[in-house]
């Protein structure tokens, strides 16, 4: 199981229950925000692998085992409703993420106590917030940001591999599995991208999808939107492999929020998107 604010979650059915052994498997510390979750033999050794969507690392929430980004749930000003703190590190102590005009818009109370910037800019989370409201909030965190592969080496064994340098410029909400280069290996084409973040982050869309040729052996080469000619540069929400008839190859399909479907087909030489 994937999700925001959490770690890559695994289930196991032991005597017809399902136990959480999330913590057996080594992946306490992958408390991330997951966008996407595929399983694909991409070894070829009869077990399914699984193909994670993370944030990426092109993006200022930059959460680490060492110094996590932090969320923070309470009703810290008491007018009834919730309010949301996201805070990180700065020289071993927490501060807000955002800045006072946008977090004194969720509560009025800092303009009073903090009425320049300056003392803002100042202020530790506790001093913000308080001890007390900090403490009784629902905390959560993330520690892990990049999209990666689990292989599944057998005998409930799984090893976390980091996908490349290219696969974490932007979020990746889909991956599809095809061996697109035929050489009897599994190949992985991923995409992403995020439009509708808060104005002062800036959307996500640095992401033109990209294609990973496998080798069998847990390395890919890297072929990026230049030279493989598929061009994913909208809001992608998903994308998926379509085997074409008479022995065609495989399509890539590619589907944009607010946007059109897209299509690419393999041609001699690359891609070719088809209008």
């Amino acid at each position: 199981i994937v999700g925001e604010w959490m770690p890559l979650t695994v289930f196991s059915n032991q005597d017809g229950r399902f136990v959480n052994t999330t913590q057996d498997l080594g992946l306490a510390d992958t408390e991330g925000w997951w966008w996407s979750l595929t399983q694909a033999d991409l070894d070829s050794d009869g077990d399914m692998d699984l193909l994670c969507g993370n944030l990426g690392s092109n993006s200022k929430f930059q959460g680490t085992k060492e110094h996590p980004i932090h969320l923070y749930w309470n009703d810290f000003d008491g007018n009834g409703s919730g309010d949301i703190v996201l805070a990180k590190e700065d020289h071993g102590e927490l501060v807000p993420v955002r800045g006072r005009e946008c977090s004194s818009q969720q509560c009025p109370m800092i303009l009073d106590r903090f009425p320049t910037y300056d003392a803002f800019a100042h202020a530790a989370l506790n001093d913000i917030y308080g001890v007390e409201g900090l403490a009784q909030a629902l905390h959560l965190k993330a520690t892990f940001m990049k999209s990666c592969v689990l292989w599944n080496e057998g005998d409930g064994e799984l090893t976390l591999q980091e996908l490349p340098v290219l696969a974490q410029i932007a979020p990746v909400n889909g991956f599809a599995v095809a061996d697109w280069n035929e050489d009897g290996h599994p190949d992985v084409f991923l995409a992403g991208n995020h439009w509708g973040a808060e104005v002062e982050t800036v959307r996500y869309d640095a992401g033109l999808g990209l294609l990973l040729l496998g080798d069998g052996k847990h390395g890919f080469q890297v072929i990026d939107a230049p030279w493989s000619g598929i061009r994913a540069r909208g809001n992608v929400k998903d994308v998926a492999a379509l085997p074409l008839a008479d022995g065609r190859g495989t399509a890539v399909v590619i589907a944009n929020n607010n946007g059109p479907l897209q299509l690419f087909v393999p041609s001699s030489t690359s891609w070719k998107a088809a209008r």
